[in-house]
């Protein structure tokens, strides 16, 4: 649609302005992996366990409390989520946007939030009687269509709707950055 679009184009130029005002940081160009650390090599070195650190595990946690948060806190909480997508730092790129990458089973990320977030969100909304149209009705008074009053399930449906809006997101600028780097 001609909104996704929209959103792609806006994406590029965002893209582009990040990666100038980075550029002076001597990021590396590519994720690369230290074969030294392999479990043939080092043992040891698979007994570490990774930790995303307490910035990237609160941003985690608020997203699987997506559902019990303000609207107005998840739509801040989307848009840190994409300003750290849109770095032009190889490994944070993978490690936010790259779903190929083996974790280990303890790793938190951001596709395991976004997953159990979509599951509970999932078991509540379609429990709703007429939930569809609910949906439907939250997405149009969102987007200032309707002034409708709001729903008794409103903060939940609201919910489903960032939810979305999110994964959009970050699939576009996962799309511009691939096209962006080749």
């Amino acid at each position: 649609t001609s909104r996704d679009h929209q959103r792609v184009l806006t994406l590029r130029l965002t893209h582009i302005l990040v990666v100038s005002a980075c550029s002076g940081f001597s990021w590396p160009v590519e994720a690369v992996s230290d074969d030294n650390l392999s479990s043939d090599s080092r043992p040891e070195a698979d007994a570490r366990q990774f930790y995303e650190g307490p910035f990237l595990r609160m941003i985690f946690n608020r997203i699987r409390d997506l559902p019990n948060q303000a609207y107005e806190v998840n739509l801040q909480l989307t848009a840190v989520i994409s300003r750290l997508a849109l770095l032009p730092h190889p490994y944070l790129h993978e490690y936010l946007l790259n779903t190929g990458v083996p974790r280990r089973p303890d790793t938190d990320c951001l596709l395991a939030a976004l997953g159990d977030t979509a599951n509970q969100l999932h078991a509540q909304v379609t429990s709703l009687p007429g939930y569809k149209g609910l949906l439907q009705e939250t997405r149009h008074r969102l987007l200032g269509h309707t002034q409708d009053k709001r729903e008794e399930y409103c903060n939940l449906l609201e919910s489903v709707v960032v939810l979305e809006e999110v994964c959009k997101e970050l699939a576009a600028i996962a799309f511009v950055k691939f096209h962006h780097a080749t």
